[in-house]
Order: structure tokens, then sequence, then C-alpha cells
């Protein structure tokens, strides 16, 4: 799941940046929620995606999924762009971190499975095939429910030619419902916890990070509320390419055209 510039070192931070998380808004900037969403009952499908969805978070520490050399702390949005006809119908989402270059797409279907990343920078992409779909919501998991996911991605320039590959295992296990205190008030989240291996092949050489990952999610409000991410240094063919690092994202306003009460819509200001 993340070029104008197709160094190694680049190409890699946009790949790792990719391959898990559709979304981690400065803290001060003033969101004022106009209404509570109907109620807080967890384990109940989502509501559906539309066009014009928008999650503002706070971002700290480098951008997950990254080298951890750079520091991306700051505004981060993620936008629901609309739908694709010529991509399955799937949804478009947008992910910019206000710190951080370049700009994630995500292909989404309505179950929240993700066939397709892609990164544009400076005018140029790259494609992430993933195969099979990576899911980005958890949906109908009981408490304490565990499970091991693989995927398998295809990286491709924007020629459409075979760059790389990477295989991603994501370990999660679902633990206590937790309520989180946001500048938009304590919202009832599931809580899970993931550790994720991702090793790639690029260009010869053979990439490995690993993380561990805690996410809060609202079936409310349709998507996360808060993520804690850990990882060790990035390898490349056995040496550290990276740093150690640790970084957190909290939802602090959001916009969500096309949902009712009923769904728990929720539509804030800033």
């Amino acid at each position: 799941m993340t070029m104008h510039r197709f160094d190694m070192d680049r190409r890699t931070f946009f790949i790792q940046a990719s391959l898990h998380g559709a979304a981690l808004a400065l803290a001060s900037c003033g969101t004022t929620p106009r209404k509570k969403p109907a109620d807080e009952v967890l384990d109940r499908p989502p509501a559906p995606l539309a066009a014009g969805q928008t999650y503002v978070y706070q971002h700290e520490g480098p951008r997950p999924f990254g080298d951890g050399l750079n520091d991306a702390s700051g505004r981060c949005t993620v936008t629901v762009l609309g739908r694709d006809p010529e991509m399955g119908n799937h949804w478009v989402v947008e992910e910019r971190f206000e710190h951080d270059q370049g700009v994630q797409l995500s292909l989404i279907d309505d179950k929240y499975l993700r066939h397709m990343q892609g990164v544009r920078e400076e005018g140029s992409i790259l494609k992430i095939e993933e195969k099979p779909p990576a899911p980005v919501r958890y949906i109908d998991w009981h408490k304490n429910q565990k499970k091991t996911t693989v995927i398998h991605q295809t990286v491709k320039n924007e020629q459409n030619e075979v760059i790389g590959e990477a295989t991603t295992t994501d370990e999660t296990q679902r633990l206590y419902d937790y309520r989180v205190v946001t500048p938009m008030g304590a919202i009832l989240c599931r809580h899970f916890v993931s550790n994720i291996t991702i090793e790639a092949n690029l260009a010869g050489s053979t990439v490995k990070m690993n993380g561990r990952v805690e996410s809060y999610w609202s079936d409310g409000l349709g998507w996360f509320v808060q993520k804690t991410c850990q990882f060790k240094p990035m390898t490349r063919d056995g040496a550290e390419a990276g740093a150690a690092y640790q970084a957190q994202t909290m939802l602090v306003g959001a916009d969500l055209p096309g949902q009712d009460d009923s769904l728990g819509g929720q539509s804030l200001s800033p």
C-alpha cells in the first residue's frame, strides 16, 4: 500500500507506507461537533462510503510504514473522492499528510476490502495490486478473535511494468472495547492490535519491516479514531536502512455527507 524520484530509498519508503493503513489536523484546528452519533452500538456494519466523506487527524511522528527518518507531524486528511467506473466501480480514498510528500490513493470496495493502491507525486504514480484484497475494516469479529492475513502485492510503474513484489503478513486480535477521548468527545470503539511483517523484493534488494499497530475503530463514524504504531528499523539485504520509531494518529474532525442519524452520522466543521 505507496514518483518522480525513483531512487531506491524513496521508492522503498512509498511502498512500505502504502501497505497498511488507509489513514492516519492540528490538535488546535478547532473542530466543533454539530451533533453526536445517534448511538454507540458496536458490532454493526459501518455506514456506506459516500463521496465527500472526510476524516481529519492530528499525526505525531514519522509517516507509518516508512523508514522513520522524516517527521510527518501535523495534519493528515482522508477523503472519499468517489467511485472509479474504470476500476471495478470501487471507491477511491485519498490520504494526504501535511508535512510529507506524495498522495496515497486506495481502491476500496463496498465491503471495505482494498484491491489496489496508487501513490502520486509530482506527476508520476506507482500502483500496488493486492491479492487477496486487503481488509481495511475488521467486521464481524467477536472479542478476543485472532486472524492472520497474508497479502501478496505486485508493484507496477506508470507503464504497467512490474518493478517489485511484496508480501505482508498481518496477525490481528480484537481486544476489549475502549472509549477514546478525542477533541470531538469520548467515542466508544472496537480495539485491535496487529503485528505486521512486510518483505519486499525491489530492484534486486530484499527489504523487511516489522511493526505493531494498535487501532480503535468507530462503527458509527465508519473509520478509525486512533492508531498507535511502533516499528523496528527497516532493513535492506540484512542491514539497517532506517530508524526505530513510534507514531500516533488521533481523529480531531470529520465531515460525513451521505450518513443519516440511524447510521450514526456525524458532521463537524472547522
